[in-house]
């Protein structure tokens, strides 16, 4: 059982992780994607899109050991969930590439891109991250609360046993002491 316990908070503690390692390189995403629209100069969108696909490696990377703790945990929850984010995700790389083509070509409609269709998709994106991570804690904070019932109950037995042996200790010394006395008391 305690092991059973101790797994099920390991796996949920590196799934935390993980998901919580994803949440930066999506921040940066955003922050790179805002800053494009605000570019002045071609060389500023080649910085901005070299940017942005380190941050898409660095999220892919997390993305990536996250799908495989979930697999080898096998919870079906679990991977709906990822695979929402993932959609998201894909939806969300689509509406900034498009942002990124319209930053090139100087065209002010990027800017309503970003912020009509891009920033609402990126913060689903982001919702869904987060919906994991509080789905894992959730799992964590039970394996807590089973593990403090399992302290709870093994603490009272043992509680109970010590008392059923000093009753016992009672009983067993009265016993012996009357058995002394009554020879001593028909002696006297």
């Amino acid at each position: 059982f305690n092991s059973r316990l101790e797994h099920i908070a390991t796996v949920s503690n590196a799934q935390v992780r993980q998901a919580q390692t994803m949440l930066a390189p999506l921040t940066a995403i955003r922050v790179v994607s805002r800053d494009v629209v605000i570019a002045f100069s071609p060389h500023e969108i080649r910085n901005l899109e070299t940017q942005l696909a380190a941050q898409r490696k660095r999220y892919a990377e997390a993305a990536e050991q996250l799908l495989q703790s979930i697999q080898k945990s096998k919870d079906a929850q679990d991977l709906k969930m990822f695979e929402d984010v993932v959609a998201i995700r894909g939806k969300g790389t689509e509406i900034t590439d498009r942002v990124f083509k319209l930053a090139a070509a100087g065209r002010e409609d990027a800017r309503t891109v970003l912020n009509q269709e891009l920033m609402p998709q990126q913060a689903k994106w982001h919702k869904g991250i987060e919906e994991i991570i509080a789905d894992k804690e959730k799992d964590v904070d039970q394996v807590v609360a089973a593990a403090a019932s399992s302290y709870r109950m093994a603490r009272n037995v043992m509680i109970g046993a010590a008392a059923l042996a000093a009753l016992l200790a009672v009983a067993v010394g009265f016993a012996i002491t009357r058995s002394v006395l009554r020879p001593i008391e028909q002696a006297v």
